[in-house]
């Protein structure tokens, strides 16, 4: 019988995508490695653990010194890492598979990798909902939709020929929900069935939109501060506020521009990516409230601005405050304020010039 214990978790277990690994302060300053330590010894540990949580399986780590020796920071120097090892080491298992493995990093390596393995399989659902969706609205492109779920590879999605078909369990959405009928629930076979009402040309891919706002959020993010920034997966409530945006009637159109704008000042200015829709949800609904907003028409004389009325005043206000505080100038408001031939009255002008003078090089940077 082996005296090295199986490994103390599945193969399978990839964490290589993930930027961050939690760590329990409790947990960890109250053990006996952070204990008994010297400072050297925990830097030591620490880089271990870090980059256990990056290896294959996640949790482990090689047995060869000169490996760990890179690993801990060592470089070369594996001499050097030998004075810090066996305490660093404290709570790892050598196991039958050669590799050194520790308990707690395990434990917790594989319930988030649960946690993904589960978002995965609600956004391939979720994926495969939408997609028999729009099959119904649209049954050109029926025979072309397929759904790539996680595991066990690639699906087409249900296109309505096959009755028995649950799609892999997923009931079709009408088969979950009771019909109205004149202001009653009514469930099943009770009524015949009705064709949904016909769809304006225009609103036909209406329900690709949430999904399309949150890939038009990682190309912003993308572009603003390059491939090694993009995401794994989208946050968790990124389909939340997609949805919602999708409601208003927000397009991607309107949408990126805003995200890219405020990413590239983040980018210029050496901030951090944002991680998610919810960063955006104000001045995305800022920008369409204002672009919802028909702009004035100003009689010009002789090449200047005659007084605009009270109204338009007001409305070019708000356009003008919106512009100092975000930086963002939609194209249906004409030429900007530092550009020639823009149709902000005087008056406004003047009542933002100190705003406008400073946003200048902000704007002029981001463009850059």
């Amino acid at each position: 019988m082996s005296e090295h214990p199986e490994p103390l978790i599945p193969v399978n277990v990839d964490l290589r995508d993930f930027d961050y690994m939690p760590l329990f302060g409790g947990r960890l300053f109250n053990s006996d490695t952070w204990i008994l330590c010297s400072d050297a010894e925990r830097v030591c540990a620490l880089r271990l653990w870090w980059s256990a949580w990056h290896q294959e399986p996640a949790g482990s780590l090689p047995s060869d010194d000169r490996l760990l020796a890179n690993l801990a920071g060592y470089g070369v120097a594996v001499e050097a890492f030998s004075t810090v090892k066996d305490n660093a080491l404290r709570g790892w298992i050598s196991c039958n598979d050669g590799r050194l493995y520790h308990p707690v990093i395990c434990e917790i390596a594989e319930d988030v990798y649960g946690k993904k393995r589960k978002k995965a399989q609600e956004n391939a659902n979720d994926r495969d909902r939408k997609a028999r969706k729009r099959s119904r609205i649209h049954p050109d492109n029926a025979e072309k939709t397929d759904v790539v779920r996680p595991d066990s590879g690639k699906i087409p999605a249900d296109n309505g020929k096959s009755s028995g078909d649950m799609s892999g369990g997923i009931p079709a959405e009408n088969a979950l929900k009771g019909r109205e009928v004149k202001g009653r629930e009514v469930k099943g076979r009770d009524v015949e069935e009705q064709p949904p009402p016909p769809i304006p040309p225009d609103k036909i891919f209406e329900g690709e939109k949430p999904i399309a706002l949150i890939a038009a959020f990682d190309e912003a993010r993308v572009e603003a501060f390059g491939d090694d920034q993009a995401r794994p997966f989208p946050a968790a409530n990124d389909h939340v506020f997609a949805e919602r945006w999708s409601e208003l009637g927000i397009t991607v159109a309107l949408a990126k521009p805003v995200m890219l704008t405020i990413m590239q000042r983040r980018k210029a200015s050496g901030q951090d990516p944002l991680h998610g829709l919810k960063y955006f949800d104000k001045p995305v609904r800022e920008a369409f409230a204002l672009k919802a907003s028909p702009a004035p028409v100003l009689d010009r004389g002789g090449g200047s601005a005659v007084a605009a009325p009270k109204d338009d005043l007001a409305q070019w206000r708000r356009r003008v405050g919106s512009f100092v505080k975000s930086g963002l100038w939609l194209l249906s408001w004409g030429a900007g304020p530092f550009e020639a031939g823009n149709e902000i009255p005087a008056s406004v002008r003047d009542e933002f010039r100190d705003q406008l003078e400073q946003r200048r090089p902000q704007r002029e940077e981001a463009r850059a």
